[in-house]
């Protein structure tokens, strides 16, 4: 388990954990809550790979702001 993960819990299809210090819950499919209550995929590893997704929308979220930053800029000093 990634030391950024404190708790993690299965309620249902639902994911509590504390990451990064934050209080999380994340909204799982029917399938993946399935596969973790038959034994076939351990919380450590489901946690890890929600964790790791977050990472990868975060950066492309924070990619897709400063793109938009940069064109505002441009826009701005265009219409000057």
């Amino acid at each position: 388990l990634n030391s950024r993960i404190v708790n993690p819990v299965l309620q249902g299809s639902t994911l509590i954990a504390t990451i990064d210090r934050v209080p999380c819950t994340i909204q799982l499919t029917p399938t993946v809550a399935e596969a973790y209550r038959a034994g076939a995929l351990p919380l450590n590893t489901l946690a890890n790979a929600v964790l790791a997704k977050s990472d990868q929308l975060r950066h492309i979220a924070s990619q897709n702001y400063d793109d938009g930053q940069r064109e505002t800029v441009v826009r701005t000093r265009g219409i000057q």
